[in-house]
């Protein structure tokens, strides 16, 4: 679901590409909802910005082949692509 540059993910796989959205985007990831693999191709830390929410948090994060690799407590798996850094990504 997109709108605004708004993004919710699901129990699916999804993959995001963020080029040209202009503004920053918030990415939500809701506890109950999750548990798949999910990648996000541009994020832009301190642009954009994760948004954890129903008290789902971060079990683990890395940066790794490319990008940061997060899990989160509800096991959804999300690849960053592209970044170096674990830092600026909430806020």
């Amino acid at each position: 679901n997109t709108a605004g540059g708004h993004v919710v993910f699901g129990q699916g796989a999804t993959t995001v590409q963020v080029a040209g959205w202009g503004g920053g985007v918030l990415f939500d990831f809701v506890s109950g909802a999750g548990g798949a693999s999910d990648i996000i191709k541009g994020f832009r830390a301190g642009t954009d910005r994760l948004q954890l929410l129903g008290g789902v948090g971060v079990q683990s994060k890395n940066v790794a082949g490319g990008g940061v690799n997060l899990v989160l407590t509800d096991n959804t798996h999300v690849t960053l692509t592209g970044l170096t850094s674990t830092a600026h990504l909430f806020g």
